[in-house]
């Protein structure tokens, strides 16, 4: 930023005396005409229009060359917003009832990445199931997710499916999953990474609560027009989108 106002030196105007009133009064002119000048190209490069509220600083934009007020670096550094959670096919299990095959490996190529996964089968829907105690900082709202997959050979589509509840101390096991969300996706390469659309929104059941465990049910809905691929698909993981209403999960 470059400025023209008062002397480098930073100095103020000065005062001259001379012996004639006349004089004195013209170069006092003169230094107040200084000073306003210098003053306008302040208030110029601050668009301080109004009175800064809590937590606002004034910070210079080099686009405008100006100076504004904005939030403080704590508030522009947030955290609260949407936030992810991770949950590989390890962490599942397949439901007594109409289970996915058991958590196998497949070594696609050696020494390469190998493929952790839980098989749902094309013909009928299988299911899987896992839990997460929820952070504190959920606002206890609607999550997303995301399928990880793939399948050994084959083409055509998978439906994924997705329902949630939320237990809270003393609440029984014996409580019915929300609705599901069921999201479409096409296997495009035998043994390549997949990942689906995001789902729409999804609704836990129960009365969802800070501190509550989280139980999901995933599915393989076969139902679906669009599932067509006619081997296991083998998934890979999940990843939740959920969102947060507090910084910390104190």
């Amino acid at each position: 930023m470059t400025y023209s106002g008062w002397p480098a030196s930073g100095t103020k105007p000065a005062t001259t005396s001379t012996d004639a009133d006349t004089d004195s009064i013209k170069a006092s002119r003169a230094d107040i005409q200084k000073a306003v000048v210098a003053l306008n190209k302040i208030i110029d490069i601050f668009q301080l229009e109004a009175e800064p509220t809590d937590n606002h600083i004034i910070r210079y934009d080099a686009t405008s060359g100006k100076f504004e007020t904005t939030a403080d670096i704590d508030t522009s550094l947030s955290t609260v917003g949407v936030h992810d959670i991770w949950i590989p096919s390890q962490a599942m299990y397949p439901t007594t009832t109409n289970g996915a095959t058991d958590i196998e490996t497949t070594e696609v190529s050696a020494t390469k990445p190998e493929v952790r996964f839980l098989g749902f089968a094309t013909g009928a829907d299988d299911f899987a199931q896992f839990s997460i105690a929820m952070p504190k900082s959920w606002n206890e709202g609607t999550i997303t997710a995301e399928f990880y997959w793939t399948a050994a050979s084959g083409s055509g589509g998978v439906s994924w499916g997705l329902q949630g509840v939320c237990l809270s101390e003393g609440d029984a096991h014996n409580t019915a999953f929300g609705t599901a969300v069921v999201v479409d996706d096409t296997l495009t390469t035998a043994n390549d990474l997949h990942i689906s659309p995001t789902t729409s929104a999804m609704t836990l059941a129960g009365s969802p609560a800070a501190g509550d465990i989280a139980y999901f049910q995933l599915f393989r809905d076969t139902d679906d027009s669009n599932d067509t691929l006619g081997v296991d698909a083998k998934l890979i993981g999940v990843k939740l989108h959920y969102t947060t209403e507090a910084e910390t999960d104190a």
